[in-house]
């Protein structure tokens, strides 16, 4: 049976107002990557993003429900090494658990230099580094057809794209995910899961916001509309039902 982790970054106030909602209804697990500094209000408002964030209160008590994971994002959402270890510092803090994990900050982080880094990151209780697309070196090709993608939305390019996004059974301590982005369908993502199953490979959803249509930012790349989160997430517990997949926190994932 394949894992899927569903992956949301930065701390968006939307995610505890929409999605969490959701989550709970269908009792699918989550792991949220809060930037400590953009709960905080303690730098420029666009950085991550204009979105409203989270407060404290509320990963608070998203740390206290069993079913999600608080990972770190860094405190000023950069990969500096000493920024990442702050946020997750703060956000131990706060919470009274120390993350296991963090999310790399605009997926800036490379599969080669996090390997360089292991024992670093895991003298400091860092166990796993979730990133974007497996490649940061992509060719020019696949970036074109992402690209032509976001209009035209067909599976078979998904399928190309996306190829090497899986999670590989020798993936140890780093991990690729695929963004969940605003010109995405539930059936292009329903198709991405399918191929995981298809090939036993397990996969990484990411989400930033999950917005309802008329709300701020619902139309921004970023953003995943709501009536299509609630329908993934109904098909993902579908897929739990007839025991194909495992949905699971990004800590589940790497034991």
């Amino acid at each position: 049976m394949i894992k899927i982790t569903l992956s949301f970054d930065d701390g968006r106030r939307d995610n505890y107002i929409n999605a969490v909602p959701v989550l709970m209804k269908f009792g699918l697990p989550a792991t949220f990557n809060i930037t400590t500094d953009y709960i905080s209000a303690r730098y420029d408002e666009n950085v991550p993003c204009k979105n409203s964030a989270l407060t404290k209160d509320e990963i608070i008590e998203l740390s206290n429900n069993s079913l999600f994971e608080i990972a770190g994002h860094g405190k000023q959402h950069n990969n500096d090494f000493q920024n990442i270890l702050e946020g997750i510092n703060e956000l131990e803090q706060w919470t009274k658990r120390r993350p296991v994990g963090i999310a790399s900050p605009n997926s800036k982080l490379s599969f080669k230099s996090v390997y360089a880094n292991k024992e670093k990151y895991m003298k400091k209780g860092i166990l796993y580094v979730r990133l974007g697309t497996r490649d940061k070196n992509e060719t020019i090709f696949i970036r074109g057809m992402r690209n032509i993608n976001r209009f035209l939305k067909k599976n078979w390019i998904n399928g190309i794209v996306y190829k090497e996004c899986y999670v590989k059974k020798e993936d140890d301590f780093v991990y690729p995910s695929i963004p969940v982005t605003y010109e995405m369908t539930v059936k292009n993502v329903e198709f991405l899961i399918q191929n995981a199953i298809k090939n036993n490979q397990d996969l990484i959803l990411m989400f930033h916001s999950v917005c309802k249509q008329g709300e701020a930012y619902d139309a921004d790349f970023w953003t995943w509309n709501y009536d299509s989160f609630m329908n993934l997430c109904a098909y993902l517990k579908r897929q739990v039902d007839m025991r194909k997949i495992s949905v699971v926190k990004m800590q589940e994932m790497i034991f």
